[in-house]
């Protein structure tokens, strides 16, 4: 019976929970157990190879007296926590006996997302007591602004720096017709180019090549999808400052700027946002448009209920074509698939639906080199029970963004970990 088949588990919930961890995840990196007792905690090479050798990049592995500092970003795996764990893994059978504290800092886009830290560990012994295996016990750090600028002066290994996607989306659309075609359809695939350019800077562009059409003529013929530049900066204190220009979904073109803030411990996420519009649509190879004149905003909160697993959102809005209202949005995460429902109020009439995302094969993706083919995380589609209205349109310009902040949404991965204290 091999070590992590005979760990010793206390009746306590909390340690029936990592060691569950341990055995599901741990086995994998065992045999670099026996060199973490003689890794240097100022250079760690073995950690450092480990995980830019699995494919993590921007990675950052070293040490400072008694604490080892851990950076990395994750672009193999679809599910958001999946990553965080596999590095975790990684960490704990490189974890050099002198270390008494970690910090793990989460990026995207090398930008930082969120700091975890850990001052206290958790022993688990083979039955012979000969092997142990260390595990530090996570927690949201506060001290985010020390740990970031400690981590400026080491040099990232596997750099994100155009690195290039290729993701194929596939595209549905459904309109009710008439009595001889009661389900009009649409299918398209789209082709999406996505390369980060600097620390935060990504630009994304696509191409609509359909498939199928019974809607309307210009659907018929090959064009520009949203294409864009996006940018996400770090404030500090949880804030965030993004952006987006360029062409949009539903038609339009433009720019929107925002910012996002954490409150409550990252209980609550505020949004506020502006942008200006205007019509846009490539028919036949000429793109048509219109006077960039439709100005949009929106303040918002989002809430996450652990317990229910239940996001909540709700803001005010100006909308696309000058009206305000309310937008109400109720959804969960069933692990990969997400589902909600959407409701808006404007121009005293009701319009709602409900939305999801499919998670699509595989779960984790090649290492990138410098360019990388793979479909789409998710397959996303809405309803909308009442189509033939403007009102309530909002400018999809950040929807990438959007994404980002909701999986990687720091209590929705906390719930997701059982290493959390």
């Amino acid at each position: 019976m091999n070590f992590f088949s005979r760990i010793k588990i206390s009746s306590h919930i909390r340690l029936l929970q990592t060691a569950t961890f341990v055995f599901l995840f741990v086995p994998v990196f065992r045999p670099h157990l026996a060199a973490a007792q003689n890794v240097s905690l100022q250079n760690n090479t073995v950690l450092q190879h480990a995980l830019t050798d699995d494919g993590f990049e921007n990675v950052i592995a070293q040490g400072r007296k008694n604490i080892l500092l851990v950076e990395f970003e994750d672009s193999r795996y679809r599910y958001s926590a999946a990553g965080i764990i596999r590095v975790y893994g990684h960490t704990i059978t490189s974890l050099p006996s002198a270390a008494s504290k970690v910090f793990f800092t989460v990026l995207k886009y090398d930008v930082p997302l969120f700091c975890l830290e850990s001052t206290h560990f958790q022993t688990l012994s083979s039955s012979t007591g000969k092997q142990t295996v260390r595990l530090p016990k996570l927690s949201f750090s506060r001290r985010e602004a020390q740990v970031l600028k400690l981590m400026s002066h080491f040099p990232k290994k596997n750099p994100s720096r155009f690195r290039t996607d290729v993701i194929i989306h596939p595209d549905l659309h459904l309109n009710l017709g008439d009595y001889d075609n009661p389900v009009a359809a649409q299918i398209n695939l789209v082709p999406e180019l996505r390369s980060t350019i600097a620390k935060g800077i990504f630009v994304s562009a696509s191409l609509i090549l359909p498939l199928y059409n019974e809607l309307e003529s210009w659907g018929n013929y090959v064009r520009l999808g949203p294409t864009l530049i996006n940018g996400i900066i770090r404030l500090g204190q949880g804030a965030f400052a993004y952006g987006s220009a360029g062409f949009f979904k539903d038609q339009r073109y433009g720019a929107q700027a925002g910012l996002k803030k954490y409150i409550f411990s990252s209980a609550v996420m505020l949004d506020g946002r502006i942008g200006l519009s205007g019509y846009g649509m490539m028919d036949k190879g000429r793109f048509k448009y219109s006077d960039l004149d439709a100005l949009s905003a929106s303040v918002s909160a989002t809430c996450f209920q652990p317990r229910l697993q239940l996001f909540f959102t709700l803001g005010v809005h100006r909308f696309v074509y000058t009206d305000y209202g309310l937008h109400l949005q109720i959804f969960r995460f069933f692990h990969d698939f997400r589902f909600g429902f959407w409701s808006v109020y404007t121009n005293a009439e009701f319009n709602g639906g409900f939305q999801f995302a499919l998670p699509l094969p595989p779960k984790r993706y090649r290492p990138r080199r410098f360019f990388r083919i793979h479909p789409a995380d998710y397959f996303n589609w809405s309803y909308q029970a009442k189509r033939n209205t403007l009102n309530g349109t909002r400018l999809r310009a950040n929807e990438i963004i959007d994404d980002l902040f909701l999986r990687y949404n720091p209590n929705y991965i906390k719930s997701k970990m059982s290493v959390f204290e």
